[in-house]
């Protein structure tokens, strides 16, 4: 009994022992002074945010500014949800430009693909520099020379022209424009033809011609 007293008595000095550090800082005037200071902002923070009208306050009591609150982070969960789907997207494609087919797929991981459009471009750089520094009609055309002047000086004339022959032509001038725009021509070329295939008399003299040229 006497030796378990002890065992009591000892783990209680020691508990004390513990205590004791924080008892004293209890004790202190300074750390009672910082705890009231503590408290006093703390009331004084939650005051401002009860009676005060800041957007803290708002977002705690006003019905709308939490409505919009809530509509905000709707719109932000959908705009998550459009950039998920376009990431989605993206991996579903890079995969398959990955695995293939597809000449995407073959212009990433074939190299003999890879080699024909490096050359392809190479060529193209090529003409490019040779229309951008040589002396031919695409040169002309493109930065402009006495060349190109005289053909698009033609180019213009034969416009001119063009639509001078349309226009004459949709007037009816000519043999073209009669064709197309006065129907009694047509009706007279069809019935010249029509004539000629039911008249026995010129048929007869077109066989007689025939059997001439024959015997020349």
């Amino acid at each position: 009994m006497f030796s378990a007293a002890n065992k009591v008595a000892e783990a209680t000095q020691k508990a004390v022992e513990n205590i004791e550090p924080l008892a004293l800082a209890l004790g202190d005037p300074k750390f009672a002074n910082d705890i009231k200071g503590t408290m006093a902002d703390v009331h004084s923070l939650l005051d401002a945010l009860v009676h005060s009208d800041s957007t803290v306050h708002r977002l705690i009591y006003d019905t709308k500014e939490a409505e919009q609150v809530d509509a905000l982070l709707a719109s932000m969960t959908r705009t998550t949800n459009r950039i998920d789907a376009v990431l989605a997207d993206v991996e579903d494609m890079t995969s398959h430009v990955k695995q293939g087919p597809g000449i995407a797929h073959a212009l990433l991981y074939d190299g003999d693909i890879s080699k024909n459009a490096s050359g392809s471009i190479a060529e193209i750089h090529e003409d490019l520099k040779a229309v951008r520094e040589g002396n031919g009609l695409a040169h002309a055309l493109l930065y402009g020379d006495s060349s190109s002047q005289h053909v698009m000086s033609n180019l213009n004339t034969m416009s001119d022209d063009l639509r001078v022959i349309v226009g004459n032509m949709k007037e009816g001038k000519g043999t073209l424009g009669a064709l197309l725009v006065d129907p009694t021509v047509y009706e007279d070329i069809k019935g010249v033809v029509g004539n000629v295939e039911r008249n026995e008399v010129l048929r007869a003299l077109v066989r007689y011609s025939i059997k001439a040229d024959e015997k020349k």
